[in-house]
């Protein structure tokens, strides 16, 4: 059972890509890596990078710039990757930086404005403000790792 303080607040890891801010929810986070070696696949989306193994594991390395339609800015050495978890499997996802974690007050949580992009809006639950970091763009987890986007499903 979740106490009162749990279901006020939520901890978010933050990231930044193409300039913005971006939050996924910690409990999802397994780790932060720098850039694997990998391998390329044949007749996959372009937002798939690629996979790796990471101790026995094989991940699919995923190009978010690409899954939000934001800007296609050139992958850097500085570019870090974030590992995260489902229930079912694990995945990665390449970003610029991983910058902190925040607590946030779910009650101050906004609902994404019509300003975001409709490719987008599907994955977010929601913009949240800080004074230190400004305005964060929160991901609703499970849509984003079940996204079809993401996974494509053979017929």
């Amino acid at each position: 059972m979740k106490s009162a303080n749990q279901e006020k607040y939520t901890r978010y890891s933050v990231f930044s890509v193409s300039g913005k801010l971006f939050g996924i929810e910690m409990s999802t986070v397994r780790e932060v890596l720098p850039p694997p070696k990998v391998t390329f696949l044949p007749n996959v989306p372009t937002h798939v990078l690629g996979v790796y193994n990471l101790r026995g594991n094989i991940i699919s390395l995923i190009d978010i710039q690409q899954i939000l339609g934001l800007n296609a800015e050139e992958k850097k050495d500085s570019d870090m990757v974030l590992l995260v978890e489902s229930s079912d499997f694990l995945i990665s996802f390449v970003v610029e930086k991983v910058l902190d974690f925040v607590e946030v007050e779910n009650s101050k949580v906004r609902l994404p404005s019509r300003n975001i992009p409709a490719p987008m809006a599907y994955f977010f639950r929601g913009i949240y403000e800080t004074d230190k970091m400004g305005q964060i763009y929160l991901f609703e987890t499970e849509n984003l790792l079940n996204s079809s986007v993401i996974f494509v499903k053979e017929n």
